[in-house]
């Protein structure tokens, strides 16, 4: 199996690099074309602002070849920021298209909770998952206990308009959000699988078995 992280020159790897050399599979750090048409799996990372991730992908000419990656039907995973990039849009400073791989768009936390108290943005936690009963895929999370914790930073959150492509909810305050997302072949999760530790890569290892 060739994994290759996506180069789109935003956020930090090292993390992800370091977690991948626990996985036993064959990866590299990349935004060759080349690369990216002979790998089998992408991993779109990232930390930042919607509108500068997509600025860069557009820079760099990847967004054929990420849809090109998606219609052959080999494996992409988004964590966090690379996550909502999967979405057709976000509302953040503004509106701005995304790769539209999964029917939904990129909304703010909200900053009150529903006794109209005020939230702390930006979710900045080690949160647990709760599996949805209703996803189309249960086998990613099968060998995964529902009591792990997973590390989020994040002020924006995925909105799903097929509640079945979500996998996973968490919850910020009182207010639950999509924490692991999937459709056919395409994965996102929310929380950063790659600083989550232990059981982080427990769940990056299932990725790469299904």
């Amino acid at each position: 199996m060739k994994v290759t992280i996506l180069d789109y020159k935003i956020g930090n790897y090292f993390s992800l690099i370091n977690a991948l050399k626990n996985c036993d599979v064959n990866f590299l750090v990349s935004n060759d074309i080349m690369e990216i048409k002979k790998s089998d799996v992408l991993i779109l990372p990232g930390v930042g602002a919607f509108k500068s991730g997509m600025d860069n992908l557009k820079k760099l000419n990847l967004i054929d070849s990420i849809k090109e990656h998606a219609e052959k039907k080999k494996k992409i995973l988004g964590i966090c920021l690379g996550m909502q990039l999967l979405l057709n849009k976000s509302e953040e400073f503004g509106n701005e298209n995304g790769l539209g791989l999964i029917d939904g768009s990129v909304k703010k936390l909200p900053s009150n909770n529903s006794l109209g108290q005020k939230n702390m943005i930006p979710n900045m936690s080690w949160n647990m998952i709760e599996k949805n009963n209703f996803s189309e895929n249960k086998k990613f999370l099968e060998n995964i206990n529902d009591n792990n914790y997973y590390y989020f930073v994040h002020s924006f959150y995925a909105e799903l308009s097929n509640q079945k492509n979500i996998t996973a909810f968490s919850n910020f305050y009182d207010f639950k959000f999509a924490a692991i997302i999937n459709k056919d072949n395409i994965f996102g999760t929310q929380f950063h699988l790659e600083k989550s530790g232990i059981e982080g890569i427990k769940l990056l290892k299932e990725f790469f078995l299904i």
